[in-house]
């Protein structure tokens, strides 16, 4: 087993498109089964999200898998799901785990999924009035993920409009 954080952040960035959607939902259906996945996209979090961290309105659709592995990535710095995620690595690069498409339904769960990640590093809550705050309760090893995760999962949203 890997126990370099280096590493498997190396790991989860090569993984390929349908094997990061995969892994991202092997690591999040549990959560959502044990009702932990309780944040859902709205179109007003999404604009509380770019006004909070700067996204432009026209940000670049980005591509499920991007978000997928972002997501993985932030997750990894979180010493209850890296040993959980490399394992999954480590079993899909031997090829037993099942496959599907990329599609509207894996869609959902890859909002669910880094609404889950973001939540582990950032309390979001709104206010009696509907506005949305972020208040950060663990920052990841490397803060800088957190930015270009909230952009890819608001252009996937969005559309890149």
């Amino acid at each position: 087993m890997t126990t370099n954080a280096a590493e498997l952040a190396r790991n989860i960035g090569e993984l390929d498109d349908a094997a990061a959607v995969r892994l991202l939902d092997a690591v999040i259906k549990p959560r959502e089964l044990a009702g932990e996945c309780t944040l859902e996209w709205t179109p007003d979090l999404g604009s509380a999200l770019r006004d909070e961290f700067d996204v432009p309105d026209a940000t670049a659709a980005a591509p499920q898998a991007e978000v997928a592995r972002q997501t993985l990535a932030l997750l990894a710095c979180d010493e209850r799901y890296a040993g959980p995620i490399e394992s999954l690595i480590n079993h899909a690069s031997s090829g037993q785990m099942r496959s599907f498409a990329l599609d509207p339904v894996s869609a959902t769960v890859l909002m669910s999924a880094a609404l889950f990640a973001l939540q582990s590093h950032i309390e979001i809550t709104r206010d009696k009035e509907g506005r949305w705050t972020f208040k950060f309760i663990k920052k990841p090893t490397d803060s800088a993920m957190i930015t270009p995760l909230i952009k890819k999962l608001v252009g996937l949203i969005s559309g890149g409009s």
